[in-house]
């Protein structure tokens, strides 16, 4: 686990740089510092010896900001040389405007960060990669809306639904790899350069077929990851296609083999369905519940159905309340009525998953009950 400023407040280098150890043995005192959470250990840095040999090897070299509470933007300083930051464990992220100052970067990673903002850049921020890994909702959101990049990777299965559509003027993405529950937006990226699209449970229909006949002269690699099964049938010619990936599944097999054979300038991959991440899933809207999306999300072993929405801001509108102590408040009553709910929520996101729809239903009628008796 990260060691975090309060957890080392009273410590010295020498302490934390043991502890540090216990994670991380053959760690340099030059890397723990970098790596601190501690402004006076990070300011250490320049009195040990770096690991690299030549300060040219630093453009590369990431410098790790992990484990706070909070973290203002505008008050991050970069050590010299450095191209890559990578915020961990961050919950609350805010001074967006800071991101100006980061434009030396080339690499920007988020991993479990979240934010309570909720708003955009402009002009945008240009970077090579960005990176989001299981972060909030809202701070999708800001990214997304913010920074502009030639390659993203996001893995956001926290949130059922990502919306392409907040991106602006994807017009350097080259790379896009994208796990989460359903894909909106794709049309946003259909002028964009792409040369590599990796997506999984994404919904297979005509759009999705001219999306990628837009691309046929500039996708090269294309990776599809659904838990349900689906034939070549979208699949119009692509020119410039020349790797291909999709899990094999005996309903197609046919029908693929044949699409292999007549595709031969197409290097066709097709994995074992057990070699396929458990995560992966497929999502479609089951109903629309007193205005609220309620999901269907079926994997390899078993189906189940998901809230996921903003219900403080959307319908209770009380700004003394967030999605974690509106679980809390449901918790309570899902206990008394016997309710079985997996509860996931986050600062701007309710979520709760159960096994079957009423269940999601009888939750959304909670939350009415509680706006009623607020007002």
């Amino acid at each position: 686990m990260p060691l975090s400023a309060e957890a080392i407040a009273d410590a010295t280098f020498e302490e934390y740089y043991a502890l540090y150890r216990l994670e991380y043995p053959k760690v340099s005192r030059w890397r723990a510092a970098m790596s601190a959470p501690r402004d006076d250990f990070r300011s250490l840095t320049s009195q040990f010896k770096p690991d690299m040999k030549s300060p040219l090897q630093m453009l590369d070299w990431p410098q790790l900001i992990r484990g706070r509470k909070e973290l203002d933007l505008r008050e991050v300083e970069l050590l010299p040389g450095v191209r890559s930051l990578i915020l961990d464990r961050i919950r609350t992220l805010n001074g967006w405007e800071g991101l100006r100052r980061l434009e030396c970067l080339t690499h920007l990673s988020f991993t479990l960060c979240g934010t309570n903002d909720n708003f955009s850049i402009s002009p945008l921020v240009s970077v090579d990669e960005l990176r989001i890994v299981s972060g909030t909702s809202n701070l999708l959101k800001v990214l997304l809306q913010s920074v502009q990049a030639k390659n993203i990777y996001i893995d956001h299965e926290n949130s059922a639904r990502v919306d392409l559509s907040l991106l602006k003027e994807p017009t350097q993405l080259e790379s896009l790899t994208i796990f989460c529950g359903i894909v909106r937006g794709l049309a946003a990226i259909q002028d964009a350069p792409i040369r590599e699209l990796y997506v999984s449970n994404i919904h297979i229909d005509e759009k999705f077929g001219e999306l990628l006949s837009a691309r046929a002269n500039t996708l090269e690699s294309l990776t599809i990851l659904n838990a349900r099964p689906f034939g070549p049938d979208f699949l119009k010619p692509l020119r410039s296609l020349k790797r291909f990936t999709i899990p094999g599944d005996l309903e197609y097999r046919d029908v693929w083999i044949r699409f292999a054979v007549e595709n031969p300038f197409i290097g066709c991959r097709f994995i074992r369905r057990e070699s396929v991440s458990s995560k992966t899933k497929h999502v479609k809207p089951e109903e629309i519940y007193r205005g609220i999306d309620i999901l269907q999300i079926t994997t390899l072993e078993k189906t189940y159905f998901q809230i996921a929405s903003n219900v403080a801001d959307e319908i209770l509108d009380q700004e003394s309340l967030d999605n974690e102590i509106i679980e809390d408040k449901l918790k309570l009553a899902a206990r008394r009525n016997r309710k079985r709910i997996r509860w996931s929520s986050e600062l701007d996101a309710l979520v709760a998953q159960t096994e079957d729809l009423n269940t999601c239903r009888w939750i959304i009628d909670q939350v009415f009950l509680m706006k009623d008796s607020i007002l």
